[in-house]
């Protein structure tokens, strides 16, 4: 009915009121009213009513409702025909629901890497959210290319264009890609940087990326050394007992009778001290 009432206005060259619009997308609960949305959204706006500014909101909350999210990004780039005009947070709402694995979006990392290019076409300069997603977009794309495209960007904006929070999710991103990818090394790199910055809170993941990273880069006599020396340098750092059955996984190939008298005596310490969580 409320529809029905827009429309008869607008086809009268009336003005559709922005509140009845509101209401009316904000009452779109199933995917069948999408195309009712779209058909709704182009006369408003070949009306000659009032902009409304809270659209792309309103619409990408509908999109979210509907399932049709992967929809919202041509709504958008369409402007003559929808009107639909983000801002930078808009675009980094959009971005950030495409990367959010609950929604299920099809090829999400392409279309958010399309959203950053439609927001820069509209002359809206990125912020530090919009760079972390591109970043994150890059590196979950799925190719080697990417991954280090994104990686090099990663490290040109971590210490002036990126806060805190994105950085650390960024650096489990690179590493976690890196060793989907088979590139343990730069998966390595990644590890050791993430020691390297101020920022940076030791735990038992971080230690199992770094068993798992040297392992699959053939690197196993390395291991030890390294988690010995972190665990030294974190004496509130406890492992999982998965990380310490991972080390000793990765290591029994070497077969070295003073590597596995090192890596039992290591455990026992844990032990002893309290610092093994099963």
């Amino acid at each position: 009915q409320l529809r029905s009432a827009i429309m008869d206005k607008l086809a009268n060259g009336d003005h559709a009121a922005v509140t009845d619009l509101q209401l009316f997308i904000d009452g779109c609960t199933n995917s069948e009213h999408f195309p009712l949305l779209q058909e709704t959204l182009k006369s408003y706006r070949q009306s000659k009513s009032v902009p409304y500014d809270g659209l792309p909101t309103v619409l990408l909350r509908a999109c979210i409702r509907l399932g049709r999210l992967d929809k919202a990004l041509d709504m958008i780039k369409d402007k003559v025909t929808y009107g639909v005009f983000p801002d930078v947070n808009g675009y980094n709402f959009l971005m950030d629901e495409l990367m959010n694995p609950k929604r299920e979006i099809k090829n999400p990392s392409e279309l958010t890497l399309n959203a950053y290019t439609a927001m820069v076409d509209d002359d809206i300069k990125p912020n530090k959210t919009s760079n972390a997603l591109r970043i994150e977009a890059l590196i979950k794309r799925g190719s080697v290319k990417d991954l280090k495209y994104g990686s090099k960007l990663f490290y040109e904006f971590m210490n002036t264009e990126l806060k805190v929070d994105h950085i650390r999710k960024l650096h489990k991103d690179v590493i976690y890609t890196a060793l989907r990818l088979q590139q343990p090394d730069l998966a390595i790199q990644m590890l050791k940087d993430c020691v390297n910055w101020s920022k940076f809170k030791p735990a038992n993941l971080f230690c199992h990326l770094y068993v798992r990273s040297l392992k699959e880069a053939n690197r196993e006599s390395e291991i030890l050394d390294i988690i010995e020396e972190h665990v030294n340098l974190h004496p509130k750092l406890k492992l999982k007992r998965p990380t310490i059955a991972l080390m000793r996984e990765a290591t029994a190939g070497l077969e070295n009778a003073d590597q596995n008298a090192r890596l039992d005596a290591f455990e026992a310490r844990l032990q002893a001290e309290n610092r093994i969580l099963d």
